[in-house]
C-alpha cells in the first residue's frame, strides 16, 4: 500500500507500507512520516493543516481516535474514499499510475517498484 499527502504548494512524504495495515501501523507511519512534515510546514507557512482521511477501520479505531486526538491532528469527520469529485488524492493516484505505465513492463520486484516510485 503507498501512503502520501499533498498541500496546495505541493507533495508530501511517500510511505510505501508492506503486509497489512492496521491501526498501529496507521499511526506509526503519520508519527514517523507525516506528523514531521505537517509540523515544519505549519511553522514555515503559518497554517493548520487537517488530516483527509477515508472510513478505513486502520483511520477510524478506537486507537487510531485516541491518538490523532492526542496529538492534536485535526480532521474532517468522513470523507468518501472513492469519489474523483470529493477526494483530490485519487487524482496524484491516476498520476502515478500514468508514469509507472510507461515502465511498468521492465519492474520485476517490489524493489524496483520502490525505485521506480
Amino acid at each position: 500500500m503507498i501512503c502520501s499527502c499533498f498541500w496546495t504548494g505541493g507533495f508530501g512524504p511517500l510511505a510505501l507500507l508492506e503486509g497489512n495495515v492496521n491501526q498501529e501501523v496507521y499511526v506509526d507511519t503519520l508519527s514517523q512520516k507525516f506528523v514531521p512534515w505537517v509540523k515544519n510546514l505549519s511553522e514555515q507557512h503559518q497554517k493548520d493543516f487537517k488530516l483527509q482521511e477515508d472510513g478505513a477501520s486502520c483511520h477510524t479505531g478506537a486507537y487510531a481516535k485516541w491518538w490523532k486526538e492526542t496529538h492534536e491532528i485535526k480532521g474532517f469527520e468522513y470523507w468518501s474514499a472513492q469519489s474523483l469529485d470529493l477526494n483530490p488524492i485519487e487524482h496524484v493516484w491516476w498520476a502515478l499510475e500514468v508514469k509507472l505505465s510507461k515502465v511498468r513492463a521492465s519492474i520485476q520486484n517490489v524493489n524496483e517498484l520502490k525505485i521506480a516510485i
